[in-house]
């Protein structure tokens, strides 16, 4: 099953609309983060929408690689401590109810015999279909659930994944340990007590299936700005929503909570934002003056012509007389340019991770220093700096 979507299995020739969902642990985190998103994932499935098309994030590709790799190694370093690492092999696409039931079935035959380790052990209920990254047998019979992310500490996405595999195996009348673990991208283990997660994980669950069976029972793809959705405004679904509808979560400094007081006051758009009333030297001011700026209502001290991914565009700007740039003193003969280039992705042997490198100082030409620098232009290549 593909990550983070809703997901169907009739007959080819059923109804689209008739087909039964199932479920994913990807679904829950998901919708924790953004219900519009998950809505929006279960149109295309349903087909009342196309698929959205989206350019790929290379920095969210290679994250899913290092990933992947740092799940193999967790397998390695399992195997090279238990005697017996089974893995279940994944289901073939597309998937049908049967076949999810047989990949469950051969999961507890495996517990059943009491394997040191399982890896990717498949769950279905029915409903919901999810594959545990490990799962390791104590030394009291009992099976503890470990995951491996490689995030440096452990976020609740992450808990909500553990809990969703015990919910399953609990269920299945599988004995399980007290506490679960993630490994983490640093390579440590992070404990955490399934008794205060299952309760969160169940009104997650709960949350998607009403959702989901809400939206089904209607006719009509997800609309942007129904309130009663969770949004995140940041995933490509909120992205390309917020650009079309200029939705006032587009102005610099307007988070969820504000758009919300905002929304309650009428003020939906960057427009009305534009032209609304505030009290000077507030922070409703500010953020008003920004939406002028953005709708092109107020002077400019100057603008840039800049070239990115979307093209050449015009970027206009003002400082502000409070604001820290103005601070700054004139340019100066001792003025000094450093800058430097950072890998945060990189991790060396040990399992620390970021790599500063390629430092440079630069001076204007046209005024030489007063005395040499030993540091002056790029260093010879890469250097490590721990934080």
């Amino acid at each position: 099953m593909a990550p983070g979507a809703a997901h169907a299995t009739p007959p080819p020739h059923a109804d689209r609309q008739d087909k039964h969902l199932i479920i994913t642990a990807s679904d829950v985190v998901m919708a924790a983060r953004c219900e519009y998103q998950l809505l929006r994932v279960l149109d295309e499935r349903l087909g009342r929408t196309p698929k959205a098309q989206f350019d790929d994030d290379e920095m969210l590709t290679r994250a899913a690689r290092l990933g992947e790799e740092h799940e193999r190694q967790v397998l390695a370093g399992l195997k090279d401590t238990y005697p017996t690492v089974v893995e279940i092999p994944d289901v073939a696409r597309p998937y049908t109810a049967q076949a999810l039931a047989d990949a469950q079935a051969r999961t507890l035959e495996v517990l059943a015999d009491g394997a040191d380790v399982v890896f990717q052990a498949s769950f279905f209920d029915g409903s919901f279909h999810g594959r545990a990254d490990f799962l390791v047998r104590a030394d009291d019979g009992r099976y503890a659930v470990w995951d491996s992310k490689l995030a440096r500490r452990a976020k609740t996405e992450a808990l909500l994944q553990l809990a969703a595999y015990a919910d399953q195996l609990i269920a299945a009348g599988v004995p399980v340990a007290p506490m679960a673990t993630l490994v983490l991208g640093d390579r440590s283990h992070a404990e955490f007590d399934l008794a205060e997660m299952l309760p969160v994980y169940a009104e997650r669950r709960h949350r998607v299936l009403a959702v989901t069976a809400a939206h089904r029972a209607q006719p009509d793809p997800v609309a942007w700005g129904d309130d009663t959705l969770l949004i995140c405004g940041k995933c490509d679904y909120c992205v390309e929503q917020v650009r079309l509808h200029e939705d006032v979560l587009g102005v610099h400094r307007v988070n969820l909570p504000r758009r919300r007081r905002l929304r309650a006051e009428g003020i939906r758009t960057i427009t009305d934002l534009a032209h609304s009333d505030a009290e000077p030297g507030t922070a409703a001011h500010r953020l008003r003056d920004q939406a002028r700026m953005q709708a092109g209502l107020m002077p400019t001290d100057g603008q840039v012509q800049v070239t990115d991914d979307a093209g050449e565009r015009t970027l206009a700007y003002r400082v502000l007389a409070q604001h820290t740039l103005a601070t700054l003193p004139e340019p100066s003969e001792g003025d000094v340019f450093f800058d430097f280039e950072g890998d945060p992705l990189w991790q060396d042997e040990q399992g620390m991770w970021g790599l500063e490198y390629l430092f440079g100082c630069w001076r204007p030409r046209s005024v030489p220093p007063a005395r040499p620098s030993a540091r002056s232009g790029l260093t010879p290549g890469p250097r490590r700096v721990r934080r």
